[in-house]
Order: C-alpha cells, then sequence, then structure tokens
C-alpha cells in the first residue's frame, strides 16, 4: 500500500511541480545547492543508495526528509532527528490584519538569507525565494519578519522560511504573514502544510492557533557526503 505522498515530501516536489529545479536520476533527486539543502530518493535501492551519492562532491551537507537510504554507506550522519508536519485545517479564523506586508523579490535575496540564519542557519539559500511567493515585513527599511513558499507537490504547497528577529517578536507579524500565504495558496486550491521542529513549542502553539494540526512525525537525516 502506497503511502501519503507528503511522507516524502521532497520526492514528490522534485517529481512534480518543481521538476524544472531537479537535479538527478530516476532514482534520486536534489535542489540546486543555492536553491535548498535537500536531496530525495523514492525508495531505498542500490540504484537509489548509488545515485544520491553521484549528486554530491565530498564534504557537501544536505538532508533526507522522511525517507532515506537503509545504508548510509558513504555518508557522515551529522544529526538524526524528527519535525511535525503540519496541515492547515480550517479549525479557526485566520487573522484579520494584513497590514505592513510587503511582496519579496531577488533584490532581498541577502536580507532573506541574513534574517533566517538566525533561526535556522543553512536552509535559506540566494535562489530559495525562486520556489514561490515570498512575504515579508520592514521596520526603518529592515527586514525583520518574512515567510514564504518552499515544497510544491501536485495539490500540496509548503509554507517556509517562517521567522522573525528576535528584537521584533511579540507584534503577530508571523500571524500576519501566514494567514496571508494561506488565503493565497487556498485560492489556488492547494493544501498548505509546513514542518516544524519537534522540539519548538512555540512556532507549534502558533500554529494551531492558526489552523494547523500534526498529519505527522518524519525522521530528518542530515549528512555530509564522505
Amino acid at each position: 500500500m502506497r503511502g501519503h505522498p507528503m511522507d516524502n515530501p521532497v520526492w514528490h516536489s522534485l517529481t512534480t511541480e518543481q521538476a524544472s529545479f531537479a537535479i538527478g536520476t530516476a532514482h534520486a533527486v536534489r535542489y540546486p545547492t543555492d536553491v535548498a539543502p535537500f536531496v530525495a530518493i523514492e525508495r531505498d535501492s542500490a540504484h537509489a543508495r548509488r545515485d544520491a551519492l553521484s549528486l554530491f562532491d565530498a564534504g557537501e551537507i544536505v538532508y533526507f526528509v522522511g525517507t532515506a537510504p537503509n545504508d548510509l554507506t558513504g555518508w557522515d550522519v551529522l544529526n538524526e532527528g524528527r519535525i511535525l508536519q503540519m496541515t492547515w485545517q480550517r479549525t479557526t479564523a485566520l487573522p484579520n490584519d494584513r497590514s505592513g506586508i510587503a511582496v519579496l523579490t531577488a533584490d532581498d535575496a541577502d536580507a532573506m538569507v541574513e534574517l533566517t540564519a538566525l533561526a535556522f542557519p543553512g536552509f535559506f539559500r540566494r535562489r530559495t525565494h525562486e520556489l514561490g511567493h515570498y512575504l515579508g515585513i520592514r521596520e526603518h527599511g529592515q527586514l525583520v519578519s518574512m515567510a514564504g513558499e518552499r515544497m510544491h507537490a501536485t495539490g500540496f504547497q509548503e509554507i517556509s522560511g517562517v521567522c522573525t528577529h528576535p528584537a521584533h517578536t511579540g507584534r503577530g507579524y508571523s500571524a500576519r504573514l501566514n494567514a496571508s500565504l494561506i488565503d493565497s495558496i487556498c485560492a489556488r486550491d492547494l493544501q498548505p502544510f509546513l514542518h516544524v521542529s519537534s522540539h519548538n513549542e512555540r512556532a507549534q502553539a502558533l500554529y494551531r492557533r492558526l489552523g494547523f494540526v500534526t498529519r505527522a512525525e518524519l525522521r530528518l537525516w542530515h549528512v555530509r557526503r564522505q
């Protein structure tokens, strides 16, 4: 019996709606280094293990999400953890305030990388913004809060890059940005979903207030090509 497509979100994104970003083979695919640090296989096999290794140079660091080779020979496992995958279920009214939201573009790439590095260094790259729509809020010209769209598989759109500068938290910025993205995603008849660390209870509480519920707990492998 086949599992839910979002049990393997990177594979289903790079083999459907984001195939134009895919580098790889019929057995393993990855995003370009300057787009996102993820690699995926459809299922474990000798071909998948070989092809996944072939996509990287020695020393490159990436992540498998949900599905990884059973045998990680050739990789140094830097960390192995779990993340929650949450989907929006229309269980609560979204905030009405959409003030101060600006569309972010390639001109904001450096500011986006700098801001996200405070919360989750290494995940957001200079071309990550090309994967979808990114929104931000500025104070005195400085980008202080942002959120956008990353993985996109048929029928599903991930909300990602959600962060606020520590000096500007508690003002409802993340809720405002998430609500705007949810509106946009639902208008395209897509299912909003996101990923959050299983240890980040503060973020989980925010997402639950916005109407997200946990769909699954996924394994996350942080690996380096030997």
